[in-house]
């Protein structure tokens, strides 16, 4: 904008019409007062989000749009009549505001506008960070990233080195073989006739694009095109890491499972599996079995004989006796369904006295004073309360319901098989009932208690009779004869003398019977 032709444009038509006497600068500063207010009038009832988007409306932006040309012509001729150079006031007044508002990010204060070069990123073929298009074009001062519909672009580095009202996304609009190429050339051409003088770097590796570029150049436009190769990363230079010996690992002490695995093992590969086997071999083959050099090998060679004698037992394979175990394995069979379905698999086990070989101290027993009975009532009666606060969260099979009373009881390692005595004692007790597929589970007990304590509505509501039914009812009530009450006699009213007492004589001798 020529703003010195503008001044000169708008004196001549203010001679053309007489208006000179008017155009006073107190006048003027008033006509312009008044403008900004009508210019006001049109933002002054809408909200910030309404406002920013006014001029959506084609009406509401030519409304706009002739309320700031006002404005501006009238600052314009009060320039003129004070002879205020506007260009020189500008600038002046810009660094009196740096001076008194220093800048919070100087990086980002913009510099005298001068030569402008735009970038345009082919992103489909070349994929740079804002700094090394900094690096590959340093005069760059706005950049414009041409990409498809469906592409991530990470615009953060660039808004760092050209701020962010200086970088541009704009998706490819359209599908099919070079659409982005084409839609560049077009961005290409639209920009460097709307910003006469300023240079255009289409940033591509695609030599496609050298035959628009030469017949721009013919045109007298400043465009060329410029490869983009990523820099192949540097090695660090690292230092050969010192091999250290390994430290030699402590070996973990085996398990009693990993134990009773070598016990069963070393059955099968004898030959003996399916033979009765004494508590003594079966105790000399454990502890013989254990080579580590552990502690307490005598306890685990007990454990191990233990798990093994009740793996054994579960697959119905054979009896074995193990040392001072002193109960019966007792397996529930849920395959009936029935609530009492419990059958003992193994027979008591008579206590011997085994000699262990360490002399390490074992773990102590179970106190004699609580018996293994007990510990398995008292487990049922600890499962039984917990499974009425869960409430719609209980166990659906029996895995789970064995997972459950693992939990609760906090097995100890004296009694093995505890969690699936406990489950025996439930079935027992008709608290648990083991459904025919041998799988799920279901608790009657509990089904009866939350059953009484929350009545459907069906049954707590009462029985209604048949409208027709009601109405039989009422009617046979109504039909019923009441006794009739005996009223006493009324008394007699004296009689009357009538006029014409011959003829009603008359008349009721003549329709009565004569008395006997």
């Amino acid at each position: 904008m020529d703003i010195s032709a503008l001044q000169e444009r708008l004196r001549h038509f203010a001679a053309a019409r007489d208006w000179q006497p008017y155009h006073a600068p107190k006048n003027l500063a008033m006509a312009l007062m008044v403008e900004t207010a009508e210019l006001m009038e049109l933002f002054q009832w809408s909200t910030l989000t309404e406002s920013r988007g006014l001029t959506r409306d084609p009406v509401q932006k030519e409304r706009v749009a002739d309320e700031i040309a006002d404005v501006l012509l009238y600052l314009l001729q009060l320039a003129d009549h004070t002879q205020v150079n506007i260009e020189e006031a500008v600038e002046a007044k810009l660094q009196k505001n740096a001076q008194k508002h220093p800048a919070k990010h100087p990086h980002k204060e913009r510099q005298p506008v001068g030569k402008r070069v735009h970038l345009l990123v082919d992103w489909e073929n070349v994929q740079p960070e804002g700094q090394a298009l900094k690096a590959l074009v340093p005069e760059a001062s706005h950049v414009w990233l041409l990409h498809g519909p469906f592409q991530k672009v990470n615009t953060s580095s660039h808004i760092e080195c050209f701020d962010d009202e200086r970088v541009v996304t704009v998706p490819r609009s359209g599908s099919g073989k070079n659409a982005l190429d084409f839609q560049l050339c077009f961005y290409a051409g639209y920009l460097s006739s709307s910003r006469k003088g300023d240079e255009f770097v289409i940033v591509s590796n695609d030599k496609g694009y050298d035959a628009m570029v030469e017949h721009a150049r013919l045109l007298d436009f400043a465009v060329r095109r410029s490869d983009y190769r990523k820099a192949a990363p540097v090695a660090s230079m690292k230092t050969a890491p010192v091999k250290k010996s390994p430290a030699a690992l402590t070996p973990l002490p085996p398990s009693a499972a990993q134990i009773a695995w070598r016990l069963i093992k070393h059955r099968r590969n004898s030959g003996a599996s399916g033979q009765p086997w004494s508590a003594e071999d079966m105790y000399a083959a454990a502890f013989r079995l254990i080579g580590e050099s552990i502690p307490a090998k005598a306890e685990l060679a007990q454990r191990a004989c233990a798990l093994a004698q009740l793996r054994i037992k579960l697959q119905g394979l054979e009896l074995m006796a193990c040392p001072e175990l002193g109960r019966p394995a007792v397996v529930a069979s849920c395959g009936d369904g029935n609530a009492g379905a419990v059958s003992a698999v193994g027979k008591v086990i008579a206590k011997e006295s085994v000699q262990p070989v360490a002399a390490a101290p074992a773990k102590a027993a179970i106190s004699p004073a609580i018996s293994v009975p007990a510990l398995v009532a008292a487990g049922a009666k600890r499962v039984a309360t917990a499974l009425q606060k869960m409430h719609a969260h209980l166990p659906g099979t029996q895995a789970a319901l064995l997972k459950t009373i693992r939990t609760v009881i906090r097995q100890q390692e004296q009694v093995p098989d505890l969690t699936q005595q406990v489950f025996s004692e439930l079935i027992r007790r008709q608290d648990v009932q083991c459904l025919p597929e041998g799988k799920r589970v279901r608790f009657p007990r509990l089904e009866a208690a939350r059953k009484k304590a929350n009545p459907t509505p069906a049954e707590s509501q009462p029985k209604q009779v048949p409208k027709k039914q009601a109405l039989k009812k009422v009617a046979a009530k109504k039909t019923v004869a009441k006794p009739a009450l005996k009223k006493p006699p009324a008394k007699a009213a004296p009689k009357k003398v009538a006029k014409k007492s011959g003829a009603k004589k008359s008349q009721v001798s003549a329709s009565t019977p004569p008395a006997k």
